[in-house]
């Protein structure tokens, strides 16, 4: 098995482990109850055209990762509930929501016998515009309080000097 088909079959398996803890971790983070609309889906990349776009990267010794959170202006006030969010305030708002997701996703088992524990670097925030994502195979979905939205991805790939199988 390549390690494209690995990371494409391993996300597909953990998609309910990803969807789960995003509902969850939206629950709690912003203290409202949230739903999916949508199955989440193994994407060959991930969306990328948001007004506000937060990545938090991670790796350990045989894997790099990608975690992204992507919302419109409009949602973030409906999420918490205030009229205008400076972009500061916006990408600490994020920054700890994806961390929080990032934990939750490290709780679970199923996540950390595939991939190990990963180590999270300082989160990036995009503002009006478009990201492009080289990664390989990601996991996507949104998670939605009412009419509002929070787009969460999740893309890993091996790291180019790990040669150890499968992936």
């Amino acid at each position: 098995m390549s390690s494209t088909e690995y990371y494409k079959d391993t996300l597909t398996q953990l998609a309910p482990v990803f969807s789960r803890a995003a509902v969850e971790c939206v629950d709690a983070f912003f203290g409202k109850k949230s739903d999916l609309h949508l199955p989440w889906e193994v994407v060959d990349q991930l969306q990328s055209k948001f007004d506000l776009i937060l990545t938090i990267g991670s790796s350990n010794e045989h894997h790099s990762a990608l975690m992204y959170a992507g919302i419109q202006y409009e949602s973030l006030a409906a999420f918490t509930d205030s009229e205008a969010i400076p972009t500061e305030a916006a990408a600490d708002i994020l920054g700890e929501f994806v961390n929080t997701y990032s934990g939750m996703i490290a709780d679970h088992e199923e996540f950390t016998e595939k991939f190990g524990i990963l180590t999270q670097a300082l989160p990036v925030l995009y503002t009006d515009g478009q990201s492009y994502l080289p990664f390989i195979w990601g996991i996507q979905g949104y998670v939605y309080i009412n009419r509002h939205w929070i787009y969460v991805g999740y893309t890993i790939r091996k790291n180019l000097k790990d040669q150890s199988n499968p992936a």
